[in-house]
């Protein structure tokens, strides 16, 4: 009879080669093999068994594999999140500058309507300052805003977007940390 005792199959019973009544399953294979018995003998024989690893090594082989698997999830995820928090961070500053320069174009919006009609308005052209017509100057200025303001607005949904995908990749990270964790314990465990 074969039985297993937690790393290599055993026969159990007298046998009449001077063996231990629980010597390792290679040992009586080879006693019997020295004096030139075949092990055909369901008794000793082991179907699909690998006396050099056990159920506990490829649990640990599988979990080993999995927990990989896992970390080199959590490094993607990582390195997507990182991009998406430079794309953010590149979308702020873009936005500052926007925001600066629409403050400054309305400024300069209400000091031309505080102008009277036959005003000299002047505009800076590389070094040279040339004479713009006030209407003019005017109607240059609010179209800038506009385009300003239409700018602010699609960052604005940009950055929207953008917080909404590094939430969901933050809820990503946090389930492969659990994941890791559970499979960590269940190594622990075993």
């Amino acid at each position: 009879m074969t039985t297993y005792n937690g790393q290599r199959p055993t026969v159990e019973g007298g046998c009449q080669s001077g063996l231990r009544r629980d010597a390792p399953f290679e040992s009586v294979k080879g006693a019997f093999e020295s004096v030139g018995f075949q092990l055909g003998w369901t008794a000793v024989t082991t179907t699909g068994f690998d006396p050099g690893i056990t159920k506990q090594q490829k649990k640990n082989e599988f979990l080993s594999t999995a927990l990989r698997e896992l970390q080199r999830d959590l490094e993607n995820k990582a390195n997507d999140l990182s991009k998406l928090q430079k794309d953010i961070a590149k979308n702020h500053q873009v936005r500052k500058k926007y925001t600066i320069q629409l403050g400054e174009n309305e400024l300069v919006l209400k000091e031309l309507d505080l102008l009277n009609e036959d005003a000299n308005v002047y505009k800076l052209i590389g070094p040279v300052l040339v004479k713009q017509d006030l209407a003019e100057a005017n109607a240059n200025v609010r179209k800038r805003i506009e385009y300003i303001s239409a700018e602010l607005k699609r960052l604005d949904g940009s950055l929207q977007d953008l917080e909404e995908k590094q939430h969901s990749k933050r809820e990503a990270i946090l389930k492969v940390q659990q994941r890791i964790q559970s499979h960590q314990a269940g190594k622990a465990k075993a």
